[in-house]
């Protein structure tokens, strides 16, 4: 049993298309040069996967009903918060999207959106280096 205390919930994931054969995650930017998935945090009375479907939609833009095909892993770091050291622990998901893949515009805070294979995932900068098995985990096939 674990006996950190978690201070923060949040949750999200990889929204994966197929195209031309070849499966491709979503990530975003929305800080520095580095790419991350879309997440945020667990509203009261929302469950960890309506979080992530809500978080995504808010991030990206994305249009269209989000559908979690599997749980990819979790995450858990510390953060500092208004001077205080927080631990946070974020729930990620494979997804895909009903039907075609559209996008209202571009979200507020959020600097760009980037479709990545597998292949381009080995050099893609990401925020952390310990989110890159959960982005390749989401482009596996299950």
């Amino acid at each position: 049993m674990n006996d950190v205390k978690v201070d923060e919930i949040s949750a999200g994931g990889v929204v994966v298309r197929v195209r031309d054969g070849v499966r491709e995650g979503l990530l975003i930017r929305i800080r520095r040069e580095v790419f991350e998935l879309p997440k945020g945090h667990v509203e009261p009375g929302e469950t960890i996967e309506q979080a992530a479907i809500r978080e995504i939609h808010e991030e990206t833009g994305i249009r269209g009903e989000l559908r979690i095909d599997r749980e990819l892993g979790s995450l858990a770091y510390s953060i500092a918060r208004n001077g205080m050291k927080r631990s946070k622990r974020v729930h990620y998901f494979g997804l895909h999207v009903d039907g075609d893949v559209s996008f209202d515009s571009l979200p507020k805070g959020t600097r760009e959106l980037k479709w990545v294979n597998e292949s381009e995932l080995v050099e893609l900068p990401l925020v952390k280096e310990t989110l890159r098995p959960i982005v390749s985990a989401g482009l596996s096939v299950a």
